[in-house]
């Protein structure tokens, strides 16, 4: 936004520099993110299986969907901008596989044939590797003076920086619901730790 709206070349090609170590930045972070997200769901499937199935199940389990998009976009996203700041001639080839496993990700559990809902986990991994590989190989071989940002990537690093607002935010929004109403799920509701101020016996105040 900013290297949009200065009219200093100088100033347009730092925050161009800003956007690109950005997203290369919170890519990396990403696929790390991935990974440990795996973990603690699994880690909550195992120690509080009631948590886990209220969460994918219940009525806020459509929130996953929503997180899985966002997730999508920030993959196909990436790989966008790597094939529009540093064109190479894999890039159209892995960024259509992306996009395929991107839209398996996103997809509902009912378009999903019993005991196949694994397949979406694979082309999540599947996207992830791919996108480190077309991260790779966009890298400049050798040191090189940034250039200018087209409009097209400029649309790119908008949207998938705001995708990735949202997720951070989605995902607080997602381990809140998991509880239900629930203060500790299975063994202390809301409503439980709610009572009347018993006032001290007389001494402790003057």
């Amino acid at each position: 936004m900013y290297a949009a709206a200065s009219r200093l070349p100088a100033n347009r090609l730092y925050y161009h520099w800003v956007a690109r170590t950005s997203l290369v930045v919170g890519f990396v972070t990403l696929t790390v993110q991935v990974v440990l997200g795996a973990v603690f769901v699994e880690s909550i499937k195992q120690a509080s299986p009631g948590a886990f199935h209220y969460s994918l199940e219940g009525p806020f389990a459509w929130l996953w969907l929503v997180q899985a998009t966002f997730i999508a976009i920030l993959l196909v996203g990436s790989n966008l901008y790597f094939w529009q700041s540093r064109p190479t001639a894999p890039a159209p080839f892995l960024t259509g596989l992306v996009v395929v496993g991107s839209l398996v990700t996103m997809a509902p559990a009912v378009l999903f044939p019993k005991g196949f809902f694994w397949i979406r986990y694979v082309a999540l991994g599947v996207a992830v590797l791919l996108s480190l590989l077309h991260w790779l190989i966009s890298r400049p071989r050798a040191r090189a003076i940034t250039q200018d940002l087209r409009r097209s990537s400029q649309v790119t690093l908008a949207v998938t920086g705001a995708s990735a607002l949202l997720l951070f935010l989605l995902m607080g929004v997602i381990r809140t619901t998991a509880r239900s109403d629930y203060t500790i799920y299975g063994v202390m509701k809301e409503s439980d730790s709610y009572g009347i101020f018993q006032a001290p016996s007389k001494g402790f105040y003057p």
